[in-house]
């Protein structure tokens, strides 16, 4: 059987084909493996990202929950500066009944 340029025409194109089909699957795989691998990345960033804004919240709460006291001192300090405003209006009033 003498091989023919048909024949040996189809076999290389049968093998190249092969090949090429060979070369595609390894690049797809290498993409998805790269892909995984950055995806895995991108997902540490945002974990340490959410972290720091964590932190960021807690001091922030450390914060205005002294604020919350002092203001709470504040308010107290008023009142009572209040109540001693108008106690002392009272003994005015009365000095000035008197003269």
């Amino acid at each position: 059987m003498a091989i023919t340029w048909e024949f040996l025409s189809l076999l290389i194109a049968i093998v190249f084909t092969v090949i090429g089909a060979a070369v595609a699957y390894a690049a797809f795989s290498r993409r998805k493996n790269e892909d995984i691998c950055n995806a895995g990345k991108e997902q540490g960033e945002i974990l340490t990202k959410l972290g720091y804004l964590q932190s960021s919240m807690d001091t922030i709460l450390k914060k205005l929950e002294k604020q919350d006291e002092q203001y709470s001192k504040v308010a107290e300090r008023l009142s009572a500066a209040e109540a001693s405003a108008k106690s002392a209006h009272k003994r005015i009033d009365k000095m000035e009944g008197k003269i």
